[in-house]
């Protein structure tokens, strides 16, 4: 429980990425809170640890808003991930920024890729998947566990020297 007492903010945690990475969290002892435009998304997906709030990340009062309640609630957030992205402005201070930059995960916009250029290329489901999985070197889909894993470990006091890096999830691509 490396992240008991801890408080961590996710945006856009209600699915996909974000999602596994407050869940990596949560399970670590955190109380997460997670954010996104649907709140009906993160009621559903929210309990124990993960706290749901709706936030538009592109107002900026509302961001200052959503952040204060969290932190009232849960109290000061030793994690941020911004999974909706931002550029992390602490450089030289105490907290840490990276990003985690994954080839093709496979979540559910994966499905709506493959819809797409199916149609567009007009091509099987079989061969527009082929068309994803082969730009990721392994030459497979990345599961949102192996994103989740590498955030959970950069938000370790372990990997506290890794600052303002790009963390590439896509199989060995250089």
């Amino acid at each position: 429980m490396q992240h008991s007492g801890k408080h961590a903010f996710v945006t856009g945690g209600g699915t996909g990425i974000g999602l596994a990475i407050a869940r990596a969290l949560a399970a670590e002892g955190a109380e997460v809170t997670i954010t996104g435009r649907r709140q009906k998304v993160l009621d559903q997906v929210a309990g124990g640890r993960i706290h749901a709030m709706a936030m538009d990340f592109t107002d900026e009062a509302v961001q200052i808003n959503t952040i204060a309640k969290a932190v009232e609630e849960r109290g000061p957030i030793q994690i941020c991930v911004a999974n909706a992205g931002i550029a992390e402005e602490h450089m030289g201070s105490n907290i840490t920024f990276n990003a985690i930059c994954p080839g093709y995960v496979d979540t559910d916009i994966i499905t709506r890729n493959v819809e797409s250029i199916k149609t567009r290329a007009g091509i099987s489901e079989k061969d527009a998947l082929a068309v994803m999985t082969s730009a990721n070197q392994h030459g497979r889909l990345i599961h949102v566990d192996e994103v989740a894993q590498s955030a959970q470990w950069l938000c370790h006091p372990i990997s506290g020297s890794i600052n303002g890096q790009t963390v590439e999830i896509a199989g060995g691509q250089v």
